[in-house]
């Protein structure tokens, strides 16, 4: 990733963040202040995952700003789609307690919601897998791919792991450090990926 110095990262933040406002913009006075809370959070996000992630495609200034302007738009959208759910289990709750008092049981629309979103979890994770088998595969990392091996099997401990694929422990540390930052990396591209869709 391109390195920055202190007034082109204060500088890019400023930009970034312009253009998180005018995706939150709105003219309803009430709401503009939880708009402009929610543009700087989600550049804040963006910026941190950015920095956690550290892109290696990222190489100059203008790839940056764009990388991160998608990244915010990510972040939005994921808080927009929480907003929504919250506010449906909300009117849920609200119909059900005005309709049967107060009840300790879920709706079944809320009961269904949930699981709606379990399976979409379950199904990105599945993807994910999916996908890092045949990177891994691809990249002839076979000492990373045969602990995502062992870790289906039920053997998550490193020295069991090391035992299985005849190979020390620090290579099994290593390795696991390659898988974490290439499933970080699908598990971005698969939350893009949703994004546009």
């Amino acid at each position: 990733m391109i390195e920055l110095g202190k007034k082109e990262w204060d500088r890019l933040f400023k930009e970034v963040l312009m253009a998180a406002l005018r995706l939150t913009h709105t003219k309803d006075e009430i709401l503009k202040a939880t708009h402009r809370d929610r543009a700087h959070e989600a550049t804040q996000r963006a910026f941190e995952r950015c920095l956690r992630i550290r892109p290696a495609n990222v190489d100059s200034t203008e790839a940056l700003r764009v990388y991160l302007v998608k990244a915010v738009r990510s972040e939005l959208s994921n808080a927009y789609a929480e907003q929504e759910s919250r506010s449906e289990r909300e009117a849920a709750a609200a119909i059900e307690e005005a309709t049967h008092g107060r009840s300790a049981t879920a709706s079944a629309e809320v009961i269904r919601l949930d699981a709606v979103r379990a399976q979409r979890r379950s199904n990105r994770a599945a993807r994910a897998i999916e996908k890092l088998r045949r990177e891994l595969a691809t990249a002839g990392d076979t000492i990373a791919l045969g602990t995502v091996e062992c870790i289906a099997a039920g053997q998550t401990e490193p020295a069991e792991q090391a035992a299985v694929l005849k190979c020390s422990i620090e290579e099994i540390y290593a390795a696991r450090k390659r898988r974490k930052r290439m499933l970080e990396k699908i598990l971005e591209a698969l939350d893009d990926g949703e994004e546009d869709a």
